[in-house]
């Protein structure tokens, strides 16, 4: 696995199609994804700030702002800037330059 915090600088789309039972994948936003009728994801900026891509009602994407950080070698926190949001806590298995593999 790359250096996690290097790793993680992008922007991610989910990949439903290629979950497991234990698995979420997740693409770079460049990837030749089938079509879908929209996709959640993450934006991870190197200077903490993270952006959370959501499913609007017409099937377009949302963002929420926030804040990302490593809580551990394989752990993110996610906090957005809407106190709506609960914190997300992103266990990672796996991330390269092409994919993302998260616990579920």
């Amino acid at each position: 696995m790359t250096e996690l915090a290097t790793c993680l600088i992008g922007r991610w789309m989910h990949s439903h199609e290629e979950d497991t039972d234990t698995t979420e994948i997740y693409r770079p936003e460049e990837y030749a994804f089938p079509p879908a009728r929209g996709r959640t994801g993450y934006e991870f900026m190197p200077d903490g700030q993270a952006i959370y891509i959501g499913i609007a009602a017409a099937d377009g994407s949302t963002e929420t702002h926030g804040r990302w950080e490593l809580d551990a070698d394989d752990r993110v926190s996610v906090t957005a800037e809407d106190p709506r949001i609960e914190r997300r806590v992103l266990h990672v298995q796996d991330c390269s330059p092409d994919k993302l593999v998260l616990s579920r």
